[in-house]
């Protein structure tokens, strides 16, 4: 007359733990890319807004305070890939930084020429106080969340450039102005004491305004979307928060950024 079994047998209980070990590791893995995910897409989304507040900013153009009403705000200038901060430390966080750009309030103003008005009307993002070089204005650093980095179309190369956002002092039309593959070096001129112009003729003439410029967003944990990366642009002659965009992922015809 047989027995009835109780209990399991050692190879089941190692079946039955390697099954659940297995399960366990499948959801904390899934769980895992959901929130890389999601940070990755706030990273991206943050950075847009970060670009989108910019313009937001230059509702209208503004006196200098300080008593200085002979100067006058112009415009933004944005800066990617500086070698210093501005504590003059250097940059290893890759931070961004905007500058107020400062120019006289009377000068020869172009309507239909926004750099040859800025240049006339002697803008700046530094101004020479006695022996110092100092900002002209209000200085602002925007670091990405989540560790995501800015990265250029074609490489996984950081981002380097410039964007400047000038309201006309005639219209009040907002221009978009960029700098691809150099930037401003703003903050290693007043850590150095560099007494020279910035904004001078030469360089405000190196800004194009007839093509947009593509930040392409990439996650400290690149498989996120299996090395594909969000492109968030500025479109050509963007006049408003409008012009930044973020692009569709897995439209090639529209995302500028090359997989990796």
């Amino acid at each position: 007359m047989s027995k009835n079994r109780q209990g399991f047998t050692i190879i089941e209980v190692i079946l039955f733990l390697g099954i659940t070990g297995l399960i366990f590791m499948a959801i904390v893995a899934s769980t895992s890319n959901v929130l890389s995910r999601q940070r990755y897409n706030d990273s991206t989304q943050n950075f847009a807004e970060f670009l989108r507040g910019v313009y937001g900013k230059l509702t209208s153009i503004e006196n200098y305070g300080n008593g200085r009403s002979e100067r006058a705000i112009y415009g933004k200038l944005i800066t990617f890939g500086e070698s210093h901060n501005l504590n003059g430390e250097e940059n290893v966080e890759n931070e961004i930084f905007t500058y107020d750009i400062i120019g006289d309030v009377s000068g020869s103003i172009s309507a239909d020429d926004v750099i040859k008005s800025l240049a006339s009307l002697n803008a700046d993002v530094v101004v020479k106080n006695g022996e110092d070089v100092e900002y002209a204005g209000i200085n602002e650093h925007y670091a990405t969340k989540w560790m995501a980095r800015i990265e250029q179309t074609n490489s996984t190369e950081l981002f380097k450039g410039a964007v400047m956002v000038v309201r006309s002092a005639t219209s009040g039309t907002i221009y978009t102005y960029v700098l691809n593959g150099e930037t401003i070096e703003v903050n290693s001129a007043v850590k150095f004491n560099t007494p020279k112009k910035l904004l001078t003729s030469q360089t405000l003439n190196k800004f194009v305004s007839n093509q947009p410029i593509d930040f392409c967003i990439s996650s400290e944990d690149g498989r996120v979307y299996n090395g594909k990366r969000r492109d968030v642009r500025i479109i050509a002659n963007a006049r408003n928060s409008s012009g930044v965009e973020v692009m569709p992922l897995d439209d090639p015809d529209q995302n500028a950024c090359q997989s990796f």
